[in-house]
């Protein structure tokens, strides 16, 4: 190894020790007028975070200037544009993806896009990412689905949005309350009149065990970066009619509230009963197994693992908007709930009013003194539950049966879409710059789902510090207001 890799191992390392301390101070002396970033693109990284921590932000754009100096590390630079636009820097994210000319034959490329323009409303910049987005897709991302004959159920409005209130830590900043508050409100107006669940289709088109999509000419529709190979459909499997579900692995949340929603216009449906369900091989067991609560049969789950061809591939958006009202979805899930109900009372388990779902065995984002909340959860009657140690429908069971539910930001709290809408949900939130979107989806869950949500806020210097504490003799005069409540 040269003198010069060896020194800049040695910075990596700093910066990496300084994180884990939160010296950000530290971080921007070690780093600065060091070109050791050119070896170790990570650096860039602990540098933006120090710098964001501290409300540098001037420097922002000078390490988007020594990111494009950066050769060679394709992987590390789209991670550097992804952390750049968590922040909020779209505009800076976006000069140094459109900018680097060795970025854009890479896989990544196209979800780096997608995710810049989702982040940002300024035409300007919508329209430099439209175009390369067309370029880099070779027209895929125009293919729009077509409508299909099949529909979605009709949209009621019988659940009204549930209340959001929201407490806090004194070490909270007020930047996160007011910028929460603000994204409340935003919200509430979406749903006041919301966009309905769409079902369409793409016609003769590849779909690979990623769910990314494609055609015999090469447009890319759909990626997630990921390699799509030059097919012809009689190179694969074909299939006539099939639904859509399949996608990277990114946890029970993303299933339970992005995708088991759109199967909600097959549940009971007599027409759908033949339309396979394509789910990707090796998938978690709890895909199969909530759309078998659901009533599924085994039988038309088909599993994927190498490209297959389908003539009408039927694709299903919904997300939050398109759960307002709830009761279009509601018999999908009340089929889930009613069979893990009797799955519960035939093994005789217990099935309390206050439940905490612990985060204690995961292994990101670790609440470090969650221990001490688990003897404060028992010593107000809460039942504490590890839900990695009991099956799905018990969990199901828990989480419907429960009037209370109270829990750290995390999966588990996912499952209050099985809660009815006169559940209080209390949720132990640690925040940071650059984790609104994400970690305020449980307050717009209970929203659509009329429940009664309350936020205890604690401060997160940053989220690449994945450790955070609960400030208890703060959150138990709180948490005791709302049991009395």
């Amino acid at each position: 190894m040269s003198n010069d890799a060896a020194n800049a191992k040695v910075i990596l390392k700093k910066c990496v020790s300084l994180s884990k301390a939160q010296r950000w101070r530290r971080i921007l002396i070690t780093t600065e007028n060091d070109k050791s970033f050119l070896l170790f693109p990570r650096i860039l990284i602990y540098k933006l975070d120090a710098a964001v921590a501290l409300g540098h932000f001037s420097l922002v754009k000078a390490i988007v200037e020594e990111a494009k100096a950066v050769a060679g590390f394709p992987d590390e630079t789209f991670a550097i544009v992804r952390e750049i636009n968590r922040y909020g820097f779209t505009e800076q994210a976006t000069a140094l993806l459109l900018e680097k000319g060795d970025l854009k034959d890479d896989v990544a490329f196209v979800p780096s896009i997608r995710r810049l323009l989702k982040a940002t409303a300024d035409p300007e910049l919508r329209k430099k990412l439209t175009e390369a987005l067309d370029t880099a897709t070779r027209g895929g991302a125009s293919i729009a689905p077509v409508r299909s004959e099949h529909a979605f159920p009709s949209r009621v409005n019988a659940v009204p949005p549930g209340e959001v209130r929201l407490f806090h830590a004194t070490t909270v900043s007020r930047r996160h309350i007011d910028r929460l508050n603000a994204d409340t409100a935003a919200f509430r107006e979406r749903i006041a009149d919301p966009n309905n669940a769409r079902v369409g289709e793409y016609h003769d088109v590849f779909v690979d065990c990623w769910g990314q999509i494609w055609n015999e000419d090469g447009a890319v529709i759909h990626s997630v970066g990921m390699p799509t190979p030059s097919l012809k459909r009689n190179d694969v499997t074909q299939a006539d009619t099939a639904m859509h579900a399949l996608s990277k692995t990114r946890g029970i949340y993303h299933f339970l509230v992005d995708r088991l929603p759109m199967f909600a216009w097959m549940h009971g449906n007599a027409a759908a009963a033949s339309i396979p369900i394509l789910l990707r091989s090796g998938a978690p067991s709890f895909e199969r197994q909530l759309l078998e609560l659901g009533g599924f049969p085994t039988t038309q789950i088909m599993e994927v693992s190498e490209p297959i061809f389908v003539r009408r591939l039927i694709r299903v958006r919904c997300g939050f908007e398109g759960l307002v009202g709830w009761q279009h979805v509601a018999p999908l899930f009340d089929r889930i709930i009613d069979t893990s109900l009797r799955l519960a009372a035939q093994h005789d388990v217990k099935l309390p009013e206050k439940i905490y779902i612990s985060r204690a065995l995961a292994a990101r984002r670790q609440m470090v003194n969650e221990h001490d909340v688990h003897d404060v959860m028992r010593s107000r009657n809460i039942a504490v539950y590890q839900f990695e140690n009991i099956p799905l429908w018990h969990q199901v069971a828990l989480s419907h049966s429960a009037k209370t539910i109270v829990g750290p930001h995390g999966a588990g709290l996912s499952h209050l879409m099985f809660a009815p809408s006169a559940t209080k949900i209390i949720e132990i939130l640690p925040i940071a710059d650059g984790t609104y979107t994400l970690r305020w989806n449980f307050s717009r869950l209970a929203q659509v789902r009329g429940q009664n949500y309350v936020a205890w806020l604690e401060e997160q210097p940053l989220p690449v510090s994945d450790r955070w504490v609960t400030t208890t003799d703060q959150f138990l005069p709180f948490l005791d207001n709302e049991l009395a409540g």
